[in-house]
């Protein structure tokens, strides 16, 4: 049971729960907010609204009836997460913009990447 759902999660958000876990953890500090009238959306449900919405391609309105938020409030959550994710990520990701880096890179594409010629 445990096996099959974790091939639901993987399918419905791209990534196993462990690489969700550490993504949250990265970026929970960025999106936590604080509210004093009513109570926020959680920073798990915020995230797993975002990566719904990058994997999936699915309407905002799809969205707010899945997770029972209003649309308005997915447009700022999947905004607001997404820009957290490409500031916790993007050192992480990307290398230094710098010869020595793509000259590394492309000596082991051309190790690594020979395409046959057909």
């Amino acid at each position: 049971m445990l096996a099959e759902n974790m091939k639901k999660y993987v399918h419905y958000f791209r990534m196993p729960s462990q690489m969700f876990e550490v993504l949250l953890a990265l970026v929970e500090p960025t999106i936590t907010k604080q509210y004093f009238i009513r109570d926020p959306i959680s920073h798990e449900t915020g995230l797993q609204i975002t990566l719904r919405y990058l994997a999936s391609g699915d309407s905002i309105k799809s969205l707010s009836n899945a997770f029972r938020v209003e649309h308005n409030t997915i447009s700022k959550i999947i905004s607001k997460t997404c820009k957290a994710i490409w500031n916790c990520l993007k050192n992480l990701v990307f290398l230094k913009d710098d010869k020595e880096s793509w000259k590394t890179i492309a000596d082991e594409f051309e190790h690594c990447g020979t395409f046959q010629i057909l």
